[in-house]
Order: structure tokens, then sequence, then C-alpha cells
């Protein structure tokens, strides 16, 4: 965080104190866009809520629209939800099933794997200048399926897969197991030093906090 924000007068972690100003602030919102949502994996959504081809999601990664979807042949994608053409949200619905994602401002349509396959008066404008295969929609750079979670990274990189952050056990970080049933683990968010995984019924020893 910038210098400026005075983030070490708004945690107090020996009397588990947080400033509502932290949940608030225009300053902290932008320092977290700049610094955490652009250079970490980011939560985009369930493969259960894409479970056909064809299905779609409307996430956001920080304050950009995606879309989540699978295409025809099964493939899990995620795409910034903006037309090629004029930057139109091309997607205007929450979720569904769709064939074609069909941009509203200018009618251009792109196929669930992002191809882009509808130009309206192609052959009267276009034809010959613009090649369609350089048209596609966005996609992230980077996308990690973990235990049905879907992951994205804005940015290409070598660094490593979701899979093995969540399940780096010895920094004592474990986010999810297989899905949820009473015979099952819970899903917990454990910082180092703390026990790794948290069954049904079992309470966690981390520090109690409240906002003022």
């Amino acid at each position: 965080m910038s210098k400026t924000l005075p983030i070490d007068q708004m945690i107090d972690s020996q009397r588990g104190i947080i400033s509502r100003e932290i949940f608030v602030s225009p300053e902290f919102h932008k320092e977290e866009l700049e610094k955490l949502f652009t250079r970490a994996w980011l939560f985009v959504g369930h493969e259960s809520q894409i479970s056909k081809p064809g299905d779609f999601f409307v996430s956001r990664m920080g304050q950009e629209s995606v879309i989540l979807c699978r295409d025809s042949r099964g493939e899990v994608h995620v795409f910034l939800n903006s037309c090629r053409h004029r930057g139109m949200k091309v997607c205007r619905y929450e979720q569904g099933n769709t064939s074609l994602f069909v941009c509203p401002y200018h009618s251009w349509s792109y196929t669930t794997d992002g191809k882009l396959q509808g130009v309206p008066l192609y052959r009267s404008l276009y034809e010959g200048v613009l090649n369609r295969d350089e048209w596609s929609l966005v996609e992230v750079p980077r996308l990690s399926l973990y235990k049905g979670t879907v992951w994205a990274f804005r940015w290409a990189s070598d660094d490593d897969p979701a899979s093995l952050y969540f399940e780096r056990n010895d920094n004592g970080i474990v986010v999810a197991s297989e899905p949820f049933d009473q015979h099952r683990e819970a899903w917990v968010h454990v910082p180092p030093g703390h026990a790794l995984i948290a069954r049904p019924g079992e309470s966690m020893e981390m520090p109690p906090m409240k906002v003022v």
C-alpha cells in the first residue's frame, strides 16, 4: 500500500480491531485494484454454473466484466465482456445458454469459443480488409480449474497454476477441498501458522476481529 495511507493505524491485530475506513476508502480501493487484482489469480466462478455446452455466466475481474462460458466442445473460457468493434458489452445477460454472443450495438456476433462470426455488411464494408481471425473476443491469458472452481490471471506468465498455490500446505494455504458433504472437508481460508483444514463442526484457532 502507499505510504500516504495510514494502513498501520487502521489494523490492530493485538486487539482484533479493523477500521471500517478500509472497506469504503476510494484510495484503498484504487490501490487494491492496481496492486492486488492485477497481480493475483482471481476467482471467476464455478464449473457447475456452466455445466452444459453454451452455458455462460457473467462475472468480474476487479472492475472488468468478463464472460465465463463453455464452448460447443466443452472447453471453458473467460473472455473480456467487450465487443471488438466499439467496446460495447457483448453480453447483457447475467447467465444463460447460447450459441452466439451478439453485440447489441452493431450486431457483431461471436461463437462461444470467442471467434468473430457475424459482421453486418461485411462484403460491402470489410471484405478484404477485416480478417475475422484477428478480431476474436479478448481471452484471459491464463486460466486454471481447481476442483470445480475457475480462476483467471490477467497477465501471461510462468507463475505456478492456481492449484499449486492452494495446495501449498507448508505455507498454510488450503482454500478448497472436494465438493461438500458431511464426510468431507469444509472450504476454508487458512493463514500460515494455523490448522490446514477445518472439518464440519470443528473450530478454527483464529483471532477474532471486529470492525469499528
